[in-house]
């Protein structure tokens, strides 16, 4: 309580330099031999609300960043006291505390204030803020808990993110936002070039702004599973995600299908608002119909 006591008069610099997301010299609190605050990402583990403390597991912080992190290695537990607000079980976050240049990370931390790892990382200059939406996540048979699983086995991929119930929120440094759009494009040139070899298209083309496709085709490539599932799935799902990384907040991809014989439209659908659902005898009907008008 005494080291509180003495403290209490550095909170509000502190919070002010948290929520500025400031770091490196912006660090100090008290001058060279000062006070300055450290940072920490935990998960956490348990909470216990009566005591104001929460169990959590030091995580891996990336050094792309001039951020005052603290000693802790992965993967340690211990308690941290927090003196507010508390996160939740599971959370990812970032928790501050307060020491002197010196000082190396003991626990228990005690917790001058703390953000969501995502917010945390937003804040910093140069940090890009990637959303799925959920539409998105569903189109492609995903589930926001489930990506977020996904991207726990591929360390690197992104700073952090967070499912909730409108999609996942990603946090990039510009070099991995730059990879995550080169892995999509190399993506979206390959199912492109699987379609282009296959007998049963005669063309496809995908719009440089990556919201319409469209194809030209016999009804032959509704015997072809695969095909069908480039064509209706992959293509559009890439186009979404490449939009989503543009910033886009609502995706539309729309998909055009023309029979190649006849010149004749069959199909087209604006996703996700609709469904893109065609059948040999709907194939068929849209030819004859398109004939005789």
């Amino acid at each position: 309580m005494a080291r509180r006591s003495i403290l209490v008069a550095l909170v509000l610099i502190l919070l002010a330099c948290l929520v500025s997301g400031c770091s490196g010299d912006g660090d100090a609190v008290g001058g060279e031999n000062g006070s300055v605050s450290r940072y920490e990402r935990a998960e956490v583990l348990a909470v216990d609300a009566d005591d104001q403390t929460a169990q959590i597991r030091i995580l891996e912080r990336t050094d792309d960043f001039s951020i005052s992190w603290g000693t802790f290695e992965a993967g340690e537990e211990g308690e941290a006291a927090f003196d507010g607000d508390l996160p939740a079980e599971g959370d990812d976050i970032v928790l501050s505390w307060i020491g002197s240049p010196s000082d190396e990370s003991a626990f228990p931390v005690d917790v001058y204030a703390w953000q969501p790892t995502v917010d945390f990382y937003a804040d910093l200059d140069g940090v890009h803020t990637v959303r799925l939406p959920a539409s998105l996540l569903q189109f492609v048979s995903m589930t926001p808990d489930g990506l977020m699983e996904d991207l726990a086995e591929q360390p690197g991929f992104a700073l952090a993110g967070r499912a909730d119930e409108d999609g996942v929120i990603l946090v990039f440094t510009p070099e991995q936002l730059e990879a995550y759009r080169e892995d999509l494009e190399s993506s979206l040139a390959r199912y492109t070039t699987s379609l282009q070899e296959a007998e049963e298209v005669a063309a496809l083309e995908v719009s440089d702004d990556r919201t319409c496709i469209t194809l030209r085709a016999t009804p032959g490539l509704l015997d072809k599973p695969v095909l069908v599932g480039e064509a209706f799935m992959a293509l559009p799902g890439i186009c979404a995600t490449l939009q989503a990384v543009d910033g886009v907040e609502d995706w539309v991809v729309e998909v055009v299908v023309i029979d190649e014989e006849s010149g004749v439209e069959v199909m087209r659908v604006a996703l996700p608002e609709e469904s893109a659902t065609l059948s040999t005898e709907g194939w068929a009907e849209a030819v004859t119909q398109g004939s005789v008008a």
